[in-house]
């Protein structure tokens, strides 16, 4: 693997990964106990067909990671799996940009930006990242932003751009557990979190924003087309407990079994 300092650029790189040192465990970079600060990445390829952990981070435990910019960015694997952060411990993530970013995985835990976060009991955060044009592609907990995963601020928006052949606007979980932001929230507090000009397809438990989550606050749905089998929301295909201040404006919402305008189901 490769290690990267803070202020660093990388542009036009490419890789193949196959096994390093029969660990699977695979990454572009690794970061551990140091923060990283203003990090950019450009034209980033990483192949990892029938590979767990990858992305341009595969494993993070940096204690904090702010001011990156991801561009044009492809990423493929097997689970957990996302174009910056394949599987990642509670640790801060903050003010993140990224444009154009391409994730193919054939199993669980796929995100846009992160496929996997421990659940976080703690007050760490992934805050502020805006992710514009995406093309997420994975079985189970499949989300525009992340699998298994939460933040603050965060919003995921579709564009009409082509890139790597797609276009950049699908969110499509061919498993159970498939939203604009989250297959599953990782937390029990994700606050302002938005999803937008997404067709986002999925089975059972799809919706705007997360396929489940106890509790939901401050998220909005905007022009979504959200098609999935049974509960199917706007908001949550279900929420545990509550789902308070969201909102859906425009869209479509299609299912053959449960379907809701906020959540297909409040447990």
């Amino acid at each position: 693997y490769f290690n990267i300092s803070s202020g660093e650029t990388v542009v036009d790189t490419e890789f193949l990964v196959n096994s390093i040192n029969g660990i699977d465990l695979h990454t572009l970079y690794s970061l551990e106990g140091k923060n990283y600060n203003q990090c950019n990445f450009k034209n980033i390829k990483i192949e990892g067909a029938g590979i767990s952990y990858v992305g341009i981070i595969a494993l993070n435990k940096a204690p904090n990671i702010k001011y990156a910019q991801l561009d044009e960015i492809i990423v493929k694997g097997s689970a957990r799996v996302g174009s910056f952060i394949g599987s990642s411990y509670c640790m801060d993530k903050a003010d993140i940009i990224a444009n154009k970013l391409y994730v193919y995985a054939t199993s669980s835990y796929v995100g846009g930006f992160i496929g996997y976060e421990n659940h976080n009991w703690s007050k760490t955060f992934t805050t502020n990242v805006k992710l514009n044009g995406v093309y997420v592609r994975g079985g189970s907990y499949t989300g525009g932003f992340g699998g298994y995963a939460s933040g603050r601020e965060i919003y995921v928006t579709g564009t009409t751009d082509t890139f790597n052949g797609v276009q950049m606007n699908q969110v499509t979980g061919v498993g159970t557990y498939t939203g604009g932001i989250a297959g599953q929230y990782s937390s029990c507090y994700p606050y302002y979190n938005y999803a937008s000009h997404l067709k986002i397809t999925g089975n059972s438990r799809t919706a705007g924003i997360c396929g489940y989550r106890w509790n939901v606050y401050y998220a909005k749905s905007t022009n979504n087309y959200i098609d999935g089998s049974s509960f199917v929301g706007g908001i949550s295909g279900e929420s545990g407990y509550t789902a308070l201040y969201c909102t859906v404006e425009g869209g479509t919402i299609k299912g053959t079994y449960a379907l809701g305008g906020i959540s297909a189901y409040i447990s």
